[in-house]
């Protein structure tokens, strides 16, 4: 079956909110409970502290997940894809 342009995928729209829903949501839950307690507070140092650890732990590794639920569901995962993927792919995405 192929798609109109511009047609909804629905299939990739389940994936992405089971990804969201299973993975993403606990993962930034845990993410943030341990964050606040490494660096309590408010203040601008600690503010930029969390946000820093955030874009150079938590984001990048979210978006790999990402990146092997998709190759999964499209049926093209493999390791090298994977790495090749995150290679070409992640620093856009960053």
């Amino acid at each position: 079956l192929e798609k109109k342009e511009g047609e909804m995928d629905l299939v990739r729209t389940i994936v992405s909110g089971l990804v969201g829903l299973l993975y993403f949501g606990p993962a930034a839950h845990a993410w943030y409970d341990m964050i606040f307690k490494v660096f309590p507070g408010t203040g601008l140092l600690s503010t930029l502290k969390k946000a820093t650890l955030g874009q150079l732990i938590f984001g990048p590794s979210f978006t790999c997940v990402f990146f092997a639920v998709s190759l999964l569901q499209s049926g093209t995962f493999s390791i090298g894809n994977f790495l090749s993927k995150v290679q070409r792919d992640l620093p856009g995405a960053w």
